[in-house]
């Protein structure tokens, strides 16, 4: 799950698209599912906003992948928070 910024420069179901598969893109994943539920009201005010636009990413990657990927998205502007799961 990752939530953007409101105010992420390009809001539109395809920028917000491309800026998760340009992350992903240097890991080496599989079957990469992206689902854009939008912009949505937060439960409580992160970094003085009070909405979001929500993605739910589904891949398969290697543990020393995911390393990777969070240094790059804790590194990106538009990304207010993020959280990644393990799925048996």
């Amino acid at each position: 799950m990752i939530v953007l910024k409101p105010t992420f420069q390009h809001d539109s179901e395809k920028t917000r698209t491309e800026l998760v598969t340009r992350l992903l893109a240097d890991q080496t994943v599989d079957g990469l599912q992206i689902e854009d539920y939008g912009k949505k009201d937060l439960a409580y005010e992160i970094q003085k906003q009070t909405k979001g636009a929500y993605l739910l990413v589904h891949f398969k990657a290697q543990a020393v992948n995911l390393v990777k990927l969070e240094q790059q998205v804790k590194l990106t502007e538009d990304v207010m928070r993020y959280l990644l799961t393990k799925v048996k």
